[in-house]
């Protein structure tokens, strides 16, 4: 039997199409949303170059 809870899998690519809109209604987040949130800006600032990531977010 398997006790894992049920997860979904995200691409670099698919974060950085889903995290301006999550980023720009962050004030309007509930805890576990920031969460996530902050768990996507994570990933991306080990993933993507200053410059790359100043560019995603002026994207809103």
């Amino acid at each position: 039997m398997n006790n894992k809870e049920p997860s979904i899998e995200l691409s670099l690519s698919e974060i950085l199409i889903l995290f301006p809109r999550l980023k720009s209604q962050e004030d309007r987040l509930s805890e576990p949303e920031r969460d996530i949130l902050s768990k996507m800006e994570a990933l991306l600032y080990e993933n993507l170059s200053i410059d790359e990531l100043e560019s995603l977010l002026k994207r809103k």
